[in-house]
Parts: C-alpha cells; structure tokens; sequence
C-alpha cells in the first residue's frame, strides 16, 4: 500500500467549472464527462469543489431552483490538498481526518487529479476498514 502513490491512481484531467455556473449545468456537465466532481475556478485559481452529493443535498433536497443555485454557493472550499508522491495510506489517513471523500492531487503545487475513497478502496481493498471508519464518522 506505501508503495502506490496519489500519481498511480488519480482521475485526470480535472474538469473545472467558473463559479457562476448554475447547478444544471454542473449536473449536465457531470453526465457527459461521467464524473462524480468538478472543481470551481475563480479568477485563474481553483477555490472549491462540488459533487454529485453536493447537488441532491444542496439543491434537490432543499428544493432549490437548479437554473438560480451557483457553484460557487454550493461548493466546498479550501480543496485538500497532497503531492502525487504521497503515499496511498497517507491520503486515506488525511481524507478520513478532515472528512472528505476526494483530495486534490497536485504537482510542484499546480492541481493534476483527483483521488476519491472509492479509487483508494478500488486498488487497496485493505483500506475499507479505515474508510468504513471515515464514513462512520460522517455519519
């Protein structure tokens, strides 16, 4: 598991949205790039990320108009981050701490992919103990 790293097992490219982009257009824009998250760009800098769940809570369930809600009023930010040498467990450990399902993955500080719990569980199925936890904890 040490031995895998963020770079081994990253989704790429990112797929990236501008903050005023409304929620149907983000879950469109999910569908056709059959991706679980887009990160929201401001002014040439990544600042906050959605995901699916972010659009069926935020939006959906609080019967929000998907045409008015933005990405920048349902996203979630700071983005975590962690360099594509780190290791596997690392990034499983760091997720589960600060309670998230996806860690961006950067490059000499530059964003280059996303790793969610569910690619860390795909290709090291030891780690489902300590996702399991992690999700416990969410809940």
């Amino acid at each position: 598991m040490n031995d895998v790293k963020a770079k081994d097992i990253m989704s790429s490219p990112l797929v990236t949205v501008k903050g005023d982009a409304n929620a149907w257009e983000l879950s469109k824009l999910m569908k056709a790039k059959d991706v679980g998250s887009l990160l929201v760009e401001q002014d040439g800098h990544l600042v906050g990320i959605i995901t699916k769940k972010d659009l069926v809570w935020r939006v959906l369930a609080e019967e929000q108009d998907p045409l008015h809600v933005k990405a920048k009023d349902i996203m979630s930010s700071p983005l975590v981050t962690m360099e594509t040498e780190v290791s596997l467990s690392d990034v499983a450990r760091k997720m589960a701490k600060a309670k998230i399902r996806r860690v961006i993955v950067t490059e000499n500080q530059q964003p280059v992919g996303v790793v969610s719990d569910r690619d860390i569980v795909r290709v090291a199925p030891e780690q489902i103990e300590l996702l399991s936890e992690y999700v416990r904890i969410l809940k």
